[in-house]
C-alpha cells in the first residue's frame, strides 16, 4: 500500500497535534511494510529539502508565497493563499506522477489543496478555523470558509479526530458528509509513569498554545481564587506565547504576589513532556474548543489525573471521575474549589493516576488506535476494488 501524505508541519517542522498525528502514522506504515510519502511546506527551511526520516520520504518544500502582499494597517493584500494552494497542488500532481499513491490523505485546517488530486482523498479533521469561529460564535473568515469547504467537498472519504469536530465542521460549513472517527493516540511506552520523578503536590500544569481559545483568562481567573485559597499552590505553562496576551493574563491576577506562582516556559521539545507531566499533579485542560485533547491522553498516559473542560470533546474523550474530571471554567468559584479539593488529598490523585492511565491504554493507545488506521485504509482499497471489478 502506498499512502501520501499532505502535511504542512511534518516533524521537526514547526507543528501542532496535525503534525505529531501525520508522524505517528507515518512512521507506524512504513513499520508494517507500506511506502509512505509526506509532502507539505516548511516555513523554517530556505530551500526546497528531500529526505528520509525513519524510512518516510518526506518533501519539505519553501513556501514562495508567505507573507508576500501590501501591508494596510493590520490586513495584508494578497493572492498568496490562493497561489499557495495551487503551487502545492502542482507540486502533488507532480508526485502522484511518481509516486502513484494508493490514498492521498490531507487535512481540513484552512484547506491546503486547490484541486482534487486523481487518487482517493481522505481528509482528515482535526478542527479547522471556520469550525472553532462557529462555534465560539465568532465571525469567519470568508476566505478560509471558501478554502476549508472547498477541500472537504472534495474528499472522497471523511475522518475525524472526534464525533465532536465532525459534527460542528460539517454544521459551520454548511454541508452533510458521512464521516468515520478514528481518535487520536499516544504512545503509552514513551508517555508513562515515571517512578524517579517525584510529583509536586502543589504544582499545576497547563500545556499548549498561550491563545484565548485555549480558555486561559477563564484559567486565570480560577486561579485567582485558587491562590487565595491555597497559597502553596503553583501554576506553569507550557507553550508558545505572544507577548501581549501573556502580559494580558498576567493582569487578570488580582495581587502582584499571584505573578511569583505563575511560570511561562515557552515551546518545548515534545521529548520533554514526560517529566513535566510527571512532576505535576494535575494538568488542566481549560479549552473552549477542543478538536480532540492530545495534552489529555498525553498526561492521563504518564499517571497524571486531568481537569477538562466540560465542552468540546471533552465529554467523548474522557469520563468523569475516572482518572478525569469535566469542570465549567466559565464557573470559576466552582472550578476553583474542586481543583483545590483534589491537591488536597494526594493518595487521590495517586489512585486516580492509575486508572487514567488505565483508561488510555484501553481507548487511546498507539497500538490500537494506528492499527485501526491502517484497517481503515485497507477498507478503502479493497471497496475501491470491489466497486472496480463491478463497473468491468
Amino acid at each position: 500500500m502506498r499512502l501520501l501524505f499532505i502535511c504542512n508541519e511534518y516533524p521537526p517542522a514547526p507543528h501542532g497535534g496535525i503534525g505529531i498525528v501525520v508522524k505517528d502514522i507515518a512512521e507506524y506504515l512504513v513499520a508494517q511494510g507500506h511506502d509512505v510519502l509526506v509532502l507539505g511546506y516548511d516555513k523554517s527551511i530556505k530551500k526546497d529539502i528531500s529526505e528520509s526520516s525513519n524510512g518516510v520520504i518526506v518533501h519539505r518544500l519553501l513556501n514562495p508565497y508567505l507573507n508576500k502582499g501590501i501591508k494596510i494597517s493590520r490586513f495584508r493584500l494578497s493572492a498568496g493563499p490562493y497561489l499557495e494552494r495551487k503551487h502545492l497542488s502542482k507540486r502533488l500532481k507532480k508526485q502522484i506522477a511518481y509516486f502513484n499513491p494508493d490514498i492521498i490523505e490531507s487535512y481540513d485546517w484552512s484547506g491546503p489543496l486547490w484541486s482534487k488530486p486523481k487518487s482517493h482523498l481522505i481528509v482528515r479533521m482535526h478542527g479547522a478555523n471556520s469550525a472553532y469561529q462557529y462555534f465560539e460564535k465568532k465571525r469567519m473568515s470568508r476566505l478560509l470558509y471558501f478554502f476549508e469547504k472547498r477541500n472537504i467537498q472534495m474528499a472522497d472519504t471523511l475522518i475525524s479526530v472526534s464525533k465532536h469536530m465532525a459534527d460542528l465542521t460539517l454544521e459551520s460549513l454548511r454541508m452533510n458528509k458521512d464521516y468515520s472517527v478514528i481518535y487520536n493516540c499516544v504512545d503509552t511506552t514513551f508517555f508513562t509513569n515515571q517512578q524517579e520523578v517525584r510529583r509536586d503536590p502543589n504544582l499545576l500544569l497547563f500545556v499548549g498554545r498561550i491563545h484565548p481559545r485555549k480558555g486561559l483568562e477563564e484559567l486565570f481567573m480560577t486561579m485567582n481564587i485558587i491562590f487565595e485559597k491555597r497559597p502553596q499552590t503553583k501554576l506553569q505553562l507550557l507553550g508558545a506565547f505572544d507577548p501581549v496576551f501573556k502580559n494580558q493574563l498576567e493582569g487578570l491576577l488580582k495581587s502582584d504576589a499571584y505573578l511569583e506562582k505563575v511560570e511561562f516556559f515557552g515551546k518545548i521539545p515534545h521529548s520533554e513532556l514526560v517529566d513535566h507531566y510527571n512532576k505535576a499533579s494535575l494538568v488542566l485542560v481549560p479549552s473552549r474548543a477542543e478538536a480532540f485533547g492530545l495534552v489529555a491522553i498525553e498526561a492521563m498516559a504518564c499517571e497524571t489525573p486531568v481537569c477538562m473542560a466540560n465542552k468540546a470533546s471533552g465529554p467523548e474523550i474522557i469520563r468523569d471521575g475516572e482518572g478525569a474530571w469535566l469542570l465549567n471554567y466559565d464557573n470559576s468559584e466552582e472550578s476553583a474549589n474542586l481543583i483545590i479539593e483534589k491537591l488536597s488529598r494526594p493518595e487521590l490523585i495517586s489512585k486516580q493516576g492509575k486508572v487514567a492511565r488505565a483508561h488510555i491504554k484501553d481507548h487511546f493507545s498507539s497500538e490500537k488506535i494506528l492499527k485501526k488506521n491502517v484497517q481503515f485504509y485497507h477498507q478503502i482499497l479493497s471497496a475501491k476494488a470491489k466497486t472496480k471489478a463491478i463497473e468491468s
